[in-house]
């Protein structure tokens, strides 16, 4: 079985689903899978990244013009 027949097949179990458990425990599946397959400095990086995500959506972050200013102090040093 070919890559693209595998991912049809696949396709077509999951357009079967209807009910809407199934699908977030396949989707919450998936992803625990995908999520065995980083490294770990991948996994690092994603976690900090949805850091970031989270404090720009809070608002708690700190600005790119800050950021630039405290570096280049230290560049200084």
């Amino acid at each position: 079985m070919s890559t693209l027949e595998l991912k049809a097949e696949i396709h077509k179990k999951i357009d079967a689903l209807d009910n809407v458990a199934e699908l977030i425990d396949l989707n919450l599946s998936l992803d625990w899978f995908m999520q065995q397959k980083l490294t770990d400095e991948e996994k690092t990086v994603l976690e900090r990244l949805n850091q970031a995500k989270k404090s720009a959506d809070e608002g708690t972050g700190i600005l790119h013009d800050d950021v630039m200013k405290e570096a280049k102090q230290w560049l200084k040093r």
